[in-house]
């Protein structure tokens, strides 16, 4: 048997919405395969930390967006968000876990000889490997300038006048 797709499967049929098309369906199960193995679990424990990883982040999305419903009274949407932030603790815990798993052993420091000369040196601790930079952003996705009360005032300044206010013919005021 396949854990991984034992997994998989469980969360793909927990995740599931009434009503939704296939073209959704396949988009969410893309989506679940990328962040379990974004993972990269290497056994049979890393596998299920990495599966609750994943479900946990589906319920904590939709309890985010739960306690932003406008419809809901404040006090209802107070507890909501209350149980997104316990969620969101529950996750970082389980990812912690996997973090741990996934560092490198400490090395054991090797017992000293008492031969009465100088004890030996322990080794130094491994060098951190280099990690890549990260980029500071997609150089496909444009930037827009942050507005400020002078360039607003320096644009509209320079827009034309509408006869009613708006752009759209709306009356203002």
């Amino acid at each position: 048997m396949d854990l991984n797709a034992y997994l998989l499967d469980g969360i793909f049929q927990a995740t599931a919405s009434r009503g939704e098309t296939q073209q959704a369906a396949q988009i969410r199960r893309s989506a679940i395969a990328a962040l379990f193995a974004a993972h990269a679990p290497a056994d049979a424990m890393e596998a299920t930390i990495a599966a609750n990883c994943v479900t946990l982040q589906f319920l904590l999305n939709a309890a985010v967006k739960d306690s932003f419903d406008s419809a809901a009274d404040p006090a209802r949407q107070t507890k909501l968000r209350a149980q997104a932030v316990t969620i969101g603790r529950a996750l970082a815990q389980w990812q912690r876990q996997l973090e741990k798993r996934h560092a490198p052993a400490k090395p054991v420091a090797k017992p000293v000889a008492k031969t009465g000369a100088e004890p030996a040196r322990p080794e130094p601790p491994p060098k951190p490997r280099p990690t890549t930079p990260r980029p500071v952003r997609d150089p496909g996705f444009p930037t827009h300038p942050t507005a400020t009360l002078t360039s607003r005032a320096a644009l509209h300044a320079t827009m034309p006048a509408y006869p009613n206010g708006h752009p759209m013919g709306h009356a203002t005021g």
